[in-house]
Formats: C-alpha cells, structure tokens, sequence
C-alpha cells in the first residue's frame, strides 16, 4: 500500500483549487421571466456558472459577486425600474453580454448606472449590449483589465448635473 505523503496531498489540493477557479465545475442555465427570479438565481449561482436569459423583461436592480456570465438571448432586457444601478458588479471575472438594459436612477450624485462595475471587480467583460435611459450608462470605478466593446448606449438627456 502507497501513502500519499504530505507533498503530493499539497499538490492535489492545489489541482483541485485551480479547477475550481477555472470553472470545471460550472453549469449552465437557461432561464426565463415568466418562471424565474434573476436575483435569486443570480444568488444561487456558483462561481464561473453562465446564466443564459430568455427572451422577455425582467424588472430588477442587480449585484453579481461572483465570477458569472450572463448572455442575453434575443430580446432579453433587464429594466432597473428608474433607481439605482441596473447591475452592479463587485466581483472580478464577470461577463455582460448581448442584453438590453435599462431604466438606471437618474441621481448623478450617487453615481446610478446601467452597469456599474465596483473597484474590486478585474478582467470585467461588457459586450454587445444596448443601454437606454440611464443617467450614466458603463461606470468604471477604478478597476483594472475591462473589456468595453460594441456597446449601443443612448443617454437621457433631460439628466443634468445640478
């Protein structure tokens, strides 16, 4: 009989953490507004998971914080009902793609964005989406690494600094 000695039981740990960060262990949902809450699915997510979103509305203000993807299918919107941010994104390894957000706060002071992506969150993807109506549509605060591309983004202009 072999004994695993204590060097190789650091190197299986060691596999096992990266396979865990690198997503081995992801899954996928596809979901819908008729039959899901996107908070709560949102929440119950595991780290590196890809939630895919039906076509349809679904009326929430959102903070991902964790490594997620979330891929519109056509005619997925996420409306943030005219407060806060849309979605805000605290963690790193976050991919936005191909949705329609909208309806952020209108308060400049407070910084209200479609997508706003917090100082702790790295290697950010925001891409093929549409935002609407919103007081600042992508606000970076000081994060490192962002991916910004092929975004339509149409501002309100009755917003105005005060």
């Amino acid at each position: 009989m072999r004994l695993i000695t204590p060097s190789i039981a650091k190197s299986m740990l060691i596999v096992m953490a990266v396979m865990i960060q690198t997503g081995l262990h992801a899954a996928t949902f596809r979901i819908s507004p008729a039959t899901h809450n996107l908070a709560e699915v949102i929440n119950n997510a595991n780290a590196g998971d890809t939630i895919f979103l039906e076509p349809g509305e679904y009326r929430a203000n959102l903070l991902v914080d964790k490594p997620l993807t979330l891929q519109g299918l056509s005619g997925a919107i996420i409306d943030g009902g005219g407060h806060g941010d849309v979605l805000r994104i605290r963690s790193s390894d976050v991919t936005v793609r191909n949705l329609r957000l909208r309806n952020s706060g209108s308060n400049l002071t407070d910084m209200n964005a479609v997508v706003f992506v917090e100082d702790t969150a790295y290697r950010t993807t925001i891409e093929d989406n549409r935002i609407e109506s919103s007081a600042f549509g992508i606000w970076l605060q000081n994060t490192e690494a962002a991916m910004i591309s092929n975004n339509d983004i149409q501002g309100d202009p009755s917003i105005r600094s005060q």
